[in-house]
């Protein structure tokens, strides 16, 4: 069961020379690590990278859309870090923390693969803070 998360939204660098540099160099550190990824373009403008990060037994699709989130993505051991299946909760047995999305009584927010990648966001920005 795979989904598709995007981290972050789009950001581009003024250079675009400088935008590759930072894909290809994620698109290295997820080889070495194990991680399926490759760049994709968009149809209408720029490039994005998509990896195939750990789901319990299968994978899931992440896009790593800005250079902001890329770069913090260089800098963290995200290798540590995997998703819970078909709960929309990521979890680094290292340092034995889950991060989940907890269900109010009043329903499901409207788009928990977006809650998803923003719990990554923000675990990027802390680990590189």
């Amino acid at each position: 069961m795979g989904c598709d998360c995007d981290i972050d939204g789009t950001g581009d660098t003024e250079d675009g020379v400088e935008r590759e540099d930072l894909q290809q160099r994620l698109v290295a550190k997820c080889k070495e690590i194990g991680i399926e990824a490759k760049i994709k373009k968009y149809p209408d403008r720029g490039t994005y990278v998509v990896a195939e990060m750990p789901n319990g037994r299968e994978k899931r699709r992440v896009a790593f859309l800005s250079d902001e989130v890329i770069e913090r993505a260089l800098d963290l051991g995200f290798e540590k870090y995997v998703f819970l299946a078909d709960y929309v909760a990521i979890a680094c047995y290292e340092n034995c923390v889950i991060e989940a999305l907890i269900r109010p009584l009043a329903g499901f927010p409207a788009h928990p693969s977006e809650y998803m990648a923003r719990c990554m966001a923000s675990i990027l920005s802390v680990k590189t803070a």
